[in-house]
């Protein structure tokens, strides 16, 4: 994401584009597609498998697992997270692009810019994605996770200020803001007790995924609220 935001100014300040957020909305669902290609390039290497091996031969194949070769020799299907990982990037590609679509006709609040808001979309779609790149002082937190965190909080601070000053601060955005934050704790302590209870993975990676839901779905309901409602057709 820095990279992209970088290039978008370059261009900018290169005299190729005024609209720096404009040209990041229209590259923002090519990238997210970008990305789900480089995960399925793992189809071609031992990277990006599970710890978890599949042992039942009807479900030893894509898209649940995938063949490695063990210390031994001989060949083991470890579940497919690369495959996973390229399905789901491929539906948020999908949503992106709706999104890119959808907002075009989207009529906004009085002073509220349509520019900006499918990169700030697609950026918190990416931002699930779990990274093992793990800071060497604890072991159990990642880059990725950190960074995703600021992301999907920094979606989430853009479109409060336009919220508030479109709205006014009320109820609802206390709200959204105090469940934001339960829902960072929620996948954060979950994040912990798997790292301490491994057998435990199932619930805590289940309760995780609820967690990281509500990170991402809490600052959409935000966006919408800068989003004009559409006039019935016997107000029109």
């Amino acid at each position: 994401m820095p990279a992209a935001l970088a290039a978008a100014y370059l261009v900018k300040l290169a005299g190729l584009t005024q609209n720096p957020a404009r040209l990041l909305d229209c590259f923002a669902p090519g990238a997210v597609l970008a990305v789900a290609f480089i995960r399925l390039s793992a189809l071609f290497n031992s990277t990006c498998r599970g710890k978890i091996t599949v042992r039942t031969p009807f479900f030893q194949h894509l898209p649940l697992a995938s063949p490695v070769t063990a210390s031994s020799g001989a060949a083991e299907y470890r579940f497919a997270t690369f495959f996973v990982e390229f399905l789901l990037l491929a539906v948020m590609f999908f949503l992106a692009l709706r999104f890119f679509f959808k907002r075009r006709r989207k009529p906004m609040k009085a002073g509220q810019k349509r520019d900006g808001n499918t990169a700030l979309y697609a950026m918190l779609l990416v931002a699930a994605r779990y990274d093992s790149s793990f800071f060497p002082f604890n072991g159990f937190i990642s880059v990725g996770q950190i960074g995703a965190a600021v992301c999907v909080l920094s979606a989430l601070v853009t479109w409060s200020v336009r919220s508030v000053r479109a709205n006014g601060r009320t109820t609802f955005h206390w709200a959204v803001w105090i469940g934001w934050f339960l829902a960072l704790a929620v996948s954060g302590v979950s994040e912990y007790f798997v790292q301490r209870h491994g057998d435990w993975y199932l619930g805590c990676y289940t309760v995780m995924a609820v967690g990281c839901f509500f990170m991402a779905w809490l600052p959409v309901q935000m966006y919408k609220s800068i989003c004009a409602k559409k006039k019935r057709r016997s107000e029109a």
